[in-house]
């Protein structure tokens, strides 16, 4: 989980099992769980699985990953980060040992 900014996007054709979408980097702001790193590049394919963001934007984001490929679990809480209050809440307080 982290909190990151979308700093750029290029679109990918898809390969193998991926089908066509959108290549977003993000610029880590704070790591809730897993390795810190400064940026990560999520996919986002055009399916029902998407999950749109905008440049300049700050999300939450539960990053899944599959065949060497990141994405954001959008059918989990994955959201932008100025609609994210309770959940945003609920993380803090689990990664913190107190949920």
């Amino acid at each position: 989980m982290v909190i990151a900014r979308v700093i750029s996007e290029w679109e990918d054709a898809g390969v193998g099992q991926w089908i066509a979408g959108t290549f977003y980097r993000l610029e880590v702001k704070r790591s809730l769980r897993g390795s810190p790193k400064t940026h990560i590049d999520l996919f986002s394919e055009n399916s029902s699985g998407r999950f749109p963001m905008e440049k300049g934007v700050q999300y939450l984001v539960f990053v899944s990953s599959c065949e060497n490929r990141q994405y954001a679990y959008a059918k989990g809480n994955s959201i932008e980060l100025s609609k994210a209050g309770m959940t945003l809440a609920k993380v803090k307080k689990l990664s913190s040992g107190k949920g």
